[in-house]
């Protein structure tokens, strides 16, 4: 029993020593929960041993157990609030370890998700600080990227992306956080280079990508190009609805209404709260001649908050009593 016990133990934990390295943790909790099976089969096995020996030791021997159980049962219960979720998380992490940088950046991304960002970056920055407990810094570094790009400071978000990349050059998201921050700077030639730098070797079947260079085009008025990159961006994600709706503007300025049309029924079908893509598709039906669809959408449209002037509405009702 006990050779098995510790044999069970050690050979179950040999797997995770990362004598060969598995996954980024060194060491972590969940790495013992297999082993200890070994060494708690041996404690049930001797704690029954005693009891069953010594008879007139098993009275204090039960109470000891109990009371060990239920020491334990708090514990736990105290412990379960910590997973609470990702904040309660981090935030006792941090406790624990005021120098973790690992911590301090995965707080920092969940206030990031919140859009939260004066909260995000004092915490990301104190990820970059404690850069020796995170070996992973560059993505502090993109993540602080993301905050200054969300607060509006394309030039802090630029410094902080191409930071990351000097750290890891192969990283997409840095230069797809970077090419936004230059296309919000209408520096567009650099954004297109790096959009293109995703598209043309990281991952060249990143919609996102596609669609993001499509957009700088289109503002560099260099349609047929933004139209070929909507396209691309829709096949690899038939579900696209944006670049359904930028491909559909296109089709409308060039008179294809048709193609405009279907374009504006795919997105609407991803997204049924495009109150915007409704007004769209109601001034294709409207230069169609399909008055009641035109005025339909528009109705829609304006329930969904979007400003609909009233004479286009009193023009269409007449359209309508006249066919």
């Amino acid at each position: 029993v006990v050779v098995f016990g510790f044999l069970y133990y050690l050979a179950t934990l040999s797997i995770v020593t990362q004598i060969l390295p598995v996954g980024n943790a060194i060491l972590a909790d969940r790495y013992t929960y297999i082993p200890y099976i070994g060494l708690f089969f041996l404690a049930g096995m001797g704690y029954d041993h005693v009891v069953t020996t010594r008879r007139n030791s098993r009275t204090w021997l039960v109470t000891a157990a109990v009371v060990l159980l239920l020491v334990f049962s708090v514990k736990s219960y105290r412990q379960s609030g910590v997973w609470h979720d990702n904040f309660s998380l981090w935030e006792n992490a941090l406790r624990h370890d005021p120098d973790n940088g690992v911590a301090y950046n995965n707080l920092g991304q969940c206030y990031l998700e919140l859009k939260d960002y004066d909260r995000a970056i004092p915490l990301l920055k104190e990820a970059v600080r404690n850069e020796a407990t995170f070996v992973e810094n560059h993505q502090a570094y993109q993540n602080l990227g993301v905050a200054y790009s969300g607060s509006g400071k394309q030039e802090e978000a630029i410094r902080f992306f191409t930071e990351a990349l000097t750290r890891r050059t192969e990283f997409a998201e840095a230069y797809f956080g970077r090419g936004l921050a230059f296309s919000a700077l209408g520096k567009y030639e650099e954004a297109v280079a790096d959009f293109s730098r995703i598209i043309d070797s990281l991952n060249p079947r990143d919609p996102r990508a596609y669609y993001s260079r499509g957009i700088v085009f289109n503002r560099m008025k260099q349609p047929d190009r933004a139209l070929e990159d909507y396209t691309n961006a829709i096949r690899i994600d038939p579900g696209y609805g944006g670049a359904y709706v930028n491909r559909g503007n296109i089709y409308y300025s060039r008179d294809q209404l048709e193609l405009a049309l279907a374009d504006y029924n795919k997105a609407l079908q991803a997204d049924p709260s495009d109150g915007n893509t409704f007004l769209n598709r109601s001034f294709v039906h409207f230069r169609l001649k399909k008055y009641r669809e035109a005025y339909d959408d528009a109705l829609q449209a304006r329930e969904l908050k979007m400003q609909v002037h009233p004479q286009y509405l009193e023009d269409l009702a007449k359209a309508i009593k006249g066919g």
